[in-house]
């Protein structure tokens, strides 16, 4: 019987060190800060976690993101592609869950289509953002604690949300068409038309967002037709109908 019971604790022995050479045992990631934000490297496989892995994921806010009320998600963080915003051990077995947590003070979060997927992540008191012109997450689902989550107009309704919400008086509105629209507005063809989304209540100021970037063009301004000619006055809070949107388009001079 004691010779059953050794070489009971002597397999399972062999079992464990044979997860753990294999990468299966669950562990705290190295958590590194960037800027506003904090991150690990979650590779292109779920079995390794090192330093050089190519992909990363945003696992929480340094200090200096937690003080800020808006905030793009990066799409890089240095040389690395930023992929997901927190983390199930689900799919990356070898890593503990990572919950992310917005701070009190962020009200506007815009999230772009390099994010593959939103696991774990928490704002209940954020408006989130996703600009594109195609829903870009796949496997994600939308049952964690956003205030609102807002969609480009056209992609809002292609989702059918408009006859979601007229066909149940019970359904929490929380997926909403934006009322503006940046329009990258190229001179040539050059992928998406949409350079991002925001949304403003009624005698509230648009906030200019950072220039867009057009190789061999400079960025002149946003004006109010793709013909670009009347500028929009940041300084000044703009009408918007309701059940309409404001569609300002990128000016571009090129280099000579």
């Amino acid at each position: 019987m004691l010779k059953n019971k050794l070489f009971g604790l002597a397999a399972l022995s062999i079992i464990s060190i044979s997860l753990m050479s294999c990468g299966l045992e669950h562990r705290e990631a190295v958590v590194y800060d960037w800027g506003y934000f904090q991150y690990i490297h979650i590779g292109d496989n779920s079995i390794y976690q090192d330093k050089n892995d190519r992909s990363l994921v945003i696992v929480g806010f340094t200090e200096s993101g937690l003080e800020q009320e808006r905030l793009d998600m990066p799409r890089k963080l240095g040389k690395f592609d930023v992929k997901r915003i927190g983390l199930k051990d689900s799919n990356f077995y070898h890593l503990n869950d990572r919950n992310l947590s917005c701070g009190e003070k962020l009200k506007k979060l815009f999230i772009f289509d390099n994010i593959e997927k939103i696991e774990n992540f928490y704002a209940t008191n954020v408006d989130v953002f996703y600009n594109s012109e195609t829903y870009f997450l796949e496997g994600s689902d939308d049952r964690y604690s956003y205030k609102h989550i807002y969609f480009y107009k056209p992609l809002w309704l292609e989702l059918g949300y408009r006859e979601l919400y007229a066909s149940s008086d019970n359904y929490v509105r929380r997926h909403l068409p934006a009322n503006v629209n940046f329009m990258n507005n190229y001179p040539i063809a050059k992928g998406t038309n949409l350079y991002r989304i925001d949304n403003i209540e009624k005698s509230e100021k648009l906030i200019k967002p950072d220039d867009p970037i057009l190789e061999n063009y400079t960025f002149k301004g946003w004006y109010l037709e793709p013909e670009c000619i009347n500028q929009f006055d940041f300084d000044t809070a703009p009408t918007i109908e309701e059940d309409s949107t404001l569609d300002l388009y990128a000016s571009w001079e090129a280099n000579n």
